[in-house]
């Protein structure tokens, strides 16, 4: 057969897949493309009877995001809200991808999709240790030169890698240790407290878990190495600094804003609707009655409360609330729960990821950001598809020339 007739082989919904997780770290614009492809495939697979939409985790994505979209009828910005709506198209991906890794092969199927995510992550290391000293010998402070997602991606990447390696001894001892490095680097350089502080309660979990003693040794000496730098101690000092009025930040945001701003909207201002003038309004509000010393300040610029139950509280009511926490407390059941020894070290591995976003999202509204977003999705996919029985007979996944 000649090259001019011979078939091209077709491209399936874990090529997608992997190609999100290399893009997504390198660009946003990129990487959310194969995962909104994926996403809208296996929405036309659902409609066509391949995927068991009764499954409980289905239904508490799929009422959630019904939530979403009815709160475009209450929101006080409807145009806000109907920006955002194109990520009801990614939600499909928590059945997308055990439909991806279905079959006898789905251990290696997940690894396949964890390996596309170091790829990414070592791209985006490289980047940054290049980056970051070049702005730095250009005058911007070393703390300008971090983002809020980048160094989750770091994170949840670090347990991917861990769970990868406790599941298949792959890679080596020196592969191991240089995506370590790289990843812990990737972690400091971006100088996020939440990040480290959500790393750091999770990776005993970890251990736990996998009964990988000599990781837990291994990155407990990392992080002795990074607490001696003098970057890592001058923003572990200037934590009592944020927790105070004159900062700006989240203290102002918890303790002054949401309390006063939460009760003006039982059903929620609606999705993605509030701005900065909201907080704004509250913060003059309160100034007006408090001596110049004692008054608020508030950062330029935010408008979420930097807390993911707060800020969804304040989009979609108590009920968004009420139905997102159960559906965290379920996917976190279902992480940890007992069960067969079948993938059980990769499925700790993902809810240690899950759990540490989580964690995060306790100073961060991170639920919101869309690239930690679809790395949810993501995550819950490939959660779902680890704890799931493998069929007795592998099922053909679905393609497109």
């Amino acid at each position: 057969m000649s090259l001019l007739t011979r078939p091209a082989k077709s491209i399936t919904l874990t090529d997608l897949l992997c190609l999100g997780f290399i893009l997504l770290p390198v660009s946003n614009a990129l990487g959310q493309v194969p995962l909104y492809i994926a996403g809208v495939w296996g929405l036309v697979l659902a409609l066509r009877g391949r995927v068991q939409l009764n499954r409980p985790e289905i239904l508490l994505a799929a009422g959630f995001a019904l939530i979403l979209l009815a709160s475009v009828f209450y929101s006080v910005r409807p145009d806000n809200t109907l920006s955002k709506l194109n990520r009801l198209l990614l939600f499909p991906l928590i059945f997308t991808v055990p439909l991806a890794c279905n079959g006898l092969d789905r251990r290696a199927q997940l690894l396949r999709l964890i390996r596309a995510a170091l790829l990414g992550i070592v791209i985006l290391s490289l980047y940054d240790l290049v980056r970051v000293p070049l702005e730095v010998r250009a005058g911007t402070p070393l703390f300008h030169t971090g983002n809020m997602t980048a160094p989750q991606v770091y994170m949840i990447t670090l347990f991917l890698l861990l769970g990868h390696r406790a599941e298949s001894r792959r890679p080596g001892l020196a592969g191991l240790l240089l995506l370590l490095l790289l990843i812990t680097a990737g972690i400091l350089l971006h100088n996020k407290r939440g990040v480290w502080l959500a790393t750091l309660l999770v990776l005993p979990v970890w251990t736990l878990w996998s009964r990988q003693w000599k990781t837990l040794i291994g990155m407990i000496l990392i992080g002795a190495f990074a607490a001696s730098l003098p970057f890592v101690r001058a923003r572990l000092d200037n934590i009592r600094d944020n927790l105070s009025p004159r900062h700006g930040g989240r203290y102002t945001l918890w303790e002054a804003v949401a309390p006063r701003l939460l009760p003006q909207y039982p059903y929620g201002m609606g999705f993605n609707a509030s701005e900065h003038e909201d907080f704004r309004t509250i913060i003059d509000h309160v100034n007006a009655d408090l001596p110049r010393n004692e008054r608020y300040h508030l950062e330029d610029r935010l408008r979420h409360l930097h807390n993911n139950l707060l800020q969804i509280r304040l989009e979609l009511g108590w009920h968004g609330v009420a139905w997102w926490t159960l559906w965290m407390l379920y996917t976190l059941w279902t992480a940890f729960r007992p069960a067969p020894r079948e993938l059980r070290l990769l499925r700790g591995a993902l809810a240690c990821a899950v759990l540490a976003l989580l964690l995060n999202g306790i100073v961060e509204y991170n639920f919101g950001n869309s690239e930690i977003f679809m790395n949810y999705l993501m995550l819950f996919g490939m959660l779902h598809a680890a704890a799931t029985p493998t069929p007795a007979t592998p099922q053909k996944e679905g393609r497109t020339a």
